[in-house]
């Protein structure tokens, strides 16, 4: 044993960490249970079955083993004693470690339902022949004096579940009680009378599942019948041979730091479990009960949809870290790195004296303005404009959104439409105009500066007056001039993504389209160039002249004219198979007699017998014109 002040080293079996009354809870901070059949459960179930293998042999053949082959190490775990009033079962908080701890439980478990599986069909088998029952091991119990059979079963069980004159409430049962999210499971898992059809998939029962088909296979050996001699190699393994370095701290030490330095390691933790570890650790100094934390401030979290991982920038991560990362970004004003998010957190929760409840008051109002951003649930111009925001991939934007809808009162809509549509404008004639997201970042923490530094005043005035006043090109609003010249002369297809350039046409779509127009669903129309990618043919001849003054030769004006915004437009998918490389009579017939579409209608409307390249340049115009309007410049808007 080691000891150093309140901390205590130990090496355990499964015996002594769990044959007394004695309950390890899972912090709800903790994350859920993550260990899989082929990282973690296999070599598990690998090593343990070659160490039974080797005791096996050694009874069978009298071999003295050696330490080093007649153990196993599953590895560290971290418990703090939690104070209980006398008489209690003691309790240990898991501060590192539940992932080995739980899949331990999950093994012993199943190793106990097979054996008492097993024991009825040895019993079975005894009456049939009229014998006594062979004792499963020499040193047998006593029972009122008379010489009864050992259970293996119900020694495995003392493992896993707690004395019933112990226990007070249902949770006490078990000696491992997990973290909130996977407590059902558990129980099912470990009950044999529950049954609870949406956790059937949970890594939890899974896990124990596939230990139990192991432990049916091994003490079987492959057949039908029993084997006794299996099973008491086996259960000597479980219960003797498995070992765990238990570092036990006294509740005196701050687990946080404990916590904090173990997942300093190569795999740490999730910047959001230290936050909630954080969370709960200082709630409780405060005298708030973990339990209650946990549900009422931080359930939230722990759902499907924020565990899911998104896309932010070049790497993937789950949304509450998104999340997480742009909040504190709107609170500091300042560039927070990916794994800064818990040093940010924990700077920001300790200054200017603020309770850890407003803090995560202040978190929580501010998830769900992100949930407003990233899911928006209405037809509105904000949430249309916050729908374009995520087709643009531009992530910077939203820690200044978050911002407006926690201090712009959602009766002064106007204002808040003003500086949306303004970072709109911004952002999606930067994209048409091929600007670099070199500096993105920086002019969104600098306009999070300027509206924390001004307040609630005229929130709106501060958005556009900063976008308006970059004056560096790679920084700048683009002029109606630029976006006009981009708009006709740049090849749009293939410089935009194809989400990108459909949401620009979708968005001049519906402003061409007036209030008599039928509502359409412009989610599933495809790009479509007009004058086909593959053009030469004798269905589109060769032109004859280049374009004004350009030194262009005719092949390749044509060859960039086609990808501009004046030769492209939205149809349907079965529409766009039957235009194919047609002519341009037959694919003005198909488009009139077959779309709806305004952009189409005004298409077919103003063009001539001739699709050329002068039609795509006085096309490119007239969108060019129609996105003056739908993105402005600071002036108009």
């Amino acid at each position: 044993m080691a000891k150093d002040g309140s901390i205590e080293v130990n090496v355990r079996n499964s015996a002594d960490l769990f044959q007394q009354p004695i309950r390890y809870v899972v912090p709800p901070y903790q994350r859920r249970y993550v260990w899989t059949e082929d990282d973690q459960w296999d070599p598990l179930w690998e090593d343990v079955s070659s160490l039974a293998e080797r005791h096996l042999e050694a009874t069978q053949h009298s071999i003295v083993q050696s330490n080093g082959r007649a153990n196993h190490f599953l590895g560290a775990v971290v418990v703090q004693q939690e104070p209980q009033p006398t008489g209690d079962i003691d309790v240990r908080l898991v501060i590192d470690g539940q992932q080995r701890l739980t899949t331990l439980q999950l093994l012993l478990d199943a190793a106990q339902e097979e054996y008492e599986h097993a024991n009825q069909l040895l019993l079975d088998a005894a009456q049939e022949k009229d014998e006594h029952v062979n004792q499963l091991l020499p040193d047998a119990d006593q029972e009122e004096g008379e010489h009864a059979k050992i259970d293996l079963s119900r020694r495995l069980n003392r493992l896993v579940e707690n004395d019933p004159e112990f226990v007070e409430a249902e949770r006490e049962y078990l000696k491992v009680w997990p973290t909130r999210a996977d407590q059902d499971a558990f129980r099912l898992a470990m009950r044999n009378d529950l049954t609870i059809p949406e956790k059937d998939d949970s890594p939890i029962v899974e896990a124990h599942s596939f230990f139990r088909n192991k432990v049916h296979a091994w003490i079987h050996n492959d057949d039908e019948e029993v084997d006794e001699e299996r099973m008491k190699a086996l259960y000597e393994v479980l219960r003797k041979h498995l070992l765990i370095v238990v570092i036990d701290l006294d509740h005196d030490v701050d687990p946080q730091v404990i916590f904090e330095t173990l997942n300093a390691r190569g795999t740490p933790l999730l910047q959001s479990d230290l936050i909630k570890n954080y969370i709960i650790y200082e709630a409780q100094s405060s005298g708030h009960d973990a339990d209650d934390v946990a549900e009422r401030w931080l359930s939230r979290y722990s759902g499907d949809w924020w565990t899911t991982e998104v896309q932010q920038g070049r790497i993937r991560r789950q949304r509450v870290e998104q999340f997480l990362n742009y909040w504190l970004m709107m609170r500091t004003a300042d560039e927070v790195l990916a794994g800064d998010v818990f040093q940010t957190f924990r700077a920001h929760a300790s200054q200017d004296g603020a309770s850890i409840s407003e803090v995560v008051r202040d978190m929580n109002a501010a998830s769900d303005s992100y949930v407003q951003i990233v899911a928006p649930s209405d037809e509105s111009p904000i949430a249309e404009s916050l729908r374009h925001f995520e087709i643009l991939d531009v992530g910077v934007v939203s820690p200044v959104l978050m911002w407006l809808m926690a201090n712009v009162s959602p009766e002064d809509r106007a204002t808040m439409e003003r500086a949306v549509r303004a970072l709109e404008s911004y952002l999606v004639r930067r994209a048409v105009c091929g600007r670099t997201s070199m500096g993105l970042n920086r002019v969104m923490q600098e306009t999070l500066k300027r509206l924390s530094e001004r307040g609630t005043s005229a929130p709106d005035e501060v958005v556009v007056g900063h976008l308006a006043g970059q004056t560096v090109e790679r920084r700048s609003w683009p002029s109606d001039d630029i976006l006009r010249t981009a708009l006709v002369e740049r090849p749009l297809y293939g410089a935009l993504a194809r989400r990108k350039l459909a949401m620009v046409l979708r968005a001049l779509a519906a402003d061409i389209a007036t209030p008599k127009n039928e509502s359409l669903d412009y989610s599933s129309l495809t790009v479509e160039h007009v004058m086909p990618q593959k053009w030469r043919s004798e269905e589109w001849p060769a032109p004859q002249h280049g374009i004004g003054h350009t030194t262009e030769t005719p092949e390749t004006a044509r060859d960039r004219l086609i990808h501009t915004i004046g030769n492209l437009t939205l149809v349907t998918g079965p529409l766009n198979a039957a235009l194919s490389n047609n002519p341009w009579p037959e694919k003005r017939a198909e488009i009139e007699e077959h779309s709806n579409l305004p952009i189409n209608r005004d298409l077919v409307k103003k063009a001539g017998d001739v699709w050329d390249e002068q039609a795509i340049i006085d096309r490119g115009r007239r969108l060019a014109e129609i996105a003056i309007s739908v993105w402005p410049g600071p002036d108009q808007i």
